[in-house]
């Protein structure tokens, strides 16, 4: 019987520093510069995560995700880890995908990268996608990539989304990369304490190449989002509103959203309204 080795290989103690990569933007913009700049300026080694199960699991099952990648989606992965260097306003990024399709037959872009993450059966696919996505717009950035799937295992389930580069998001990140990396050039620590800037919700991400829309300014869907939450017991006004308020969301949106309600369109394309917790029927 043939063994999994868990034998990590050997890297030169120093492979971290000299560029900020994948998994320092998430840190980055997380706000953990602290450890994160000590192993740049080479006076610290980045942690040993042999022992980590999760992280072990994750690496593991990274070669059976891409797999099933490939089976779900009727593509083939031409490469695996390729990098990619490219050095943005005087900051060296490195990117190293997990895997990259030709997908020209399918969305039009000549390659497009593939991450993968293992995790609890327990998270969301929007939890995961708001912690990696530093990491997949740096990687596309880098890479000149348009999109990137996103491919999670939860537990013993599997998602997976398209995820499209963000210009303004990176707009948004790139000065908190250039603030990170000016310390480590000037070898001037960081506040023991940074912001988290992470997103704190998809809303503005394009997934699959459907977008969100907060439609709470939107006079004609709030006119009749109040129909339909005070007349809830009166079936046909009801109805009525129901089927009008579905019919204002557009081909190319997955969610039309309010402060008191949204709709949401599912696998199949079906339109869902869900009523927010706290939002009272007849206000």
């Amino acid at each position: 019987m043939t063994i999994v080795s868990l034998q990590q290989p050997i890297r030169d103690p120093n492979w971290r520093m000299g560029f900020i990569g994948g998994s320092d933007a998430v840190k980055i913009i997380r706000g953990d510069w602290h450890d994160l700049y000590n192993e740049k300026i080479g006076i610290a080694q980045p942690s040993d995560l042999s022992h980590l199960f999760n992280v072990q699991l994750g690496t593991y099952t990274e070669e059976f995700n891409l797999a099933w990648f490939e089976q779900e989606y009727g593509v083939q992965i031409i490469d695996t880890q390729p990098e990619y260097k490219k050095t943005i306003e005087g900051i060296p990024f490195k990117a190293t995908l997990d895997g990259l399709v030709n997908y020209k037959e399918k969305i039009g872009d000549n390659f497009v990268g593939v991450e993968c993450k293992h995790t609890s059966s327990f998270k969301k696919f929007d939890d995961i996608l708001t912690y990696y996505y530093p990491q997949i717009q740096l990687y596309m950035k880098v890479a000149d990539l348009s999109h990137m799937y996103l491919s999670v295992i939860f537990g013993n389930q599997w998602e997976c989304k398209l995820v499209s580069q963000d210009e303004a998001e990176w707009l948004r990140m790139l000065p908190i990369f250039r603030d990170f990396w000016g310390h480590v050039i000037k070898k001037q620590p960081p506040k023991a304490e940074m912001p988290n800037e992470l997103p704190s919700n998809v809303h503005h991400m394009t997934l699959d190449n459907m977008v969100a829309r907060d439609a709470t300014k939107d006079n004609e869907f709030k006119d009749i989002e109040h129909y339909y939450m005070c007349h809830y017991d009166d079936t046909q006004i009801f109805e009525d509103a129901k089927k009008r308020l579905k019919a204002l969301v557009k081909p190319n949106e997955r969610e039309v959203f309010t402060d008191k309600l949204s709709i949401k369109r599912n696998k199949r394309g079906a339109l869902t309204i869900k009523i927010k917790e706290g939002a009272s029927h007849g206000i």
